[in-house]
């Protein structure tokens, strides 16, 4: 996790970089934070920047399927897809044109069976068409790019993590029940009116968890509202950080002007 004090080991002065957008923080420098940060995955090849991770895995005799009350959830949406890094660099705000897709690459990664890189491609199109729609394309593009950098340098772990929380093994004969039943409890929370497709879905996917996946990265584009979209408190950390130093680094700078008017005073009085 990179904090304040970071800042002062590596040799930056925090008031200079906070006061960097996203677009002004050249990426190779990001880079090299996050390296000296401990930020990226130890198996982050920069010539083969796509991890391969592979989905959630169960025993023999066991297939993974949906935990029980399954829940979606978007903690910090665009701010926290590449780590703590993209809040320095002052980017991933809750106002980004492609901020549903965001929210949606967190559900995404929550979804048992999801495969990372269907994810991941799912969000580069979903946010490269929600630029093209925006006010300022090219500034958006490039935000859009940062995040695609930063998620590769991530490597698996994220995507591991979530799988493990979002999986359970069961007995493969126990599985098409299992995969019914998370359908069926996803209709009942987000779209009761919709509850009688359940089981004709249900006999499409019983069989595959990255079926039953694929169908939920499609409910998720239908129903929006399924993921719960929370703050991330690291988030409100650096942004009071950013503030705080721009308001210290005019402060020096004042100082400093007024130090080189006194002492020219002094000058001209000797």
């Amino acid at each position: 996790f990179f904090s304040p004090r970071h800042c002062s080991v590596i040799g930056v002065k925090e008031t200079t970089m906070m006061k960097m957008t996203m677009y002004q923080l050249p990426a190779f420098l990001l880079a090299a934070l996050s390296l000296l940060a401990g930020t990226v995955s130890a198996n982050f090849d920069p010539n083969n920047p796509e991890a391969v991770c592979y989905p959630f895995q169960c025993g023999q005799g066991y297939t993974p399927v949906p935990k029980q009350r399954l829940k979606f959830k978007s903690v910090g949406g665009c701010s926290t897809m590449g780590s703590g890094m993209m809040m320095m660099a002052g980017g991933g705000g809750s106002n980004e044109p492609y901020e549903t897709c965001c929210d949606q690459w967190h559900a995404c990664y929550q979804t048992c069976g999801a495969f990372k890189k269907v994810c991941d491609d799912n969000f580069f199109k979903c946010a490269e068409a929600s630029c093209a729609a925006s006010a300022d394309a090219s500034a958006c593009k490039q935000g859009v790019d940062l995040k695609k950098l930063m998620i590769n340098m991530g490597g698996c772990k994220a995507y591991d993590g979530a799988q493990r929380e979002a999986c359970d093994c069961v007995a493969k004969d126990k599985g098409p029940q299992r995969r019914r039943d998370s359908l069926h409890y996803f209709y009942k929370k987000n779209a009761p009116d919709q509850i009688s497709k359940v089981d004709g879905l249900a006999e499409k996917v019983k069989e595959s968890s990255s079926k039953t996946a694929a169908l939920f990265q499609k409910l998720f584009v239908k129903y929006p509202k399924c993921i719960a979209v929370e703050e991330d408190p690291s988030q409100k950390y650096y942004q009071d950080l950013m503030k705080n130093a721009g308001k210290d680094g005019d402060g020096a700078s004042t100082e400093e002007e007024e130090e080189e008017v006194d002492d020219s005073d002094e000058t001209q009085e000797l």
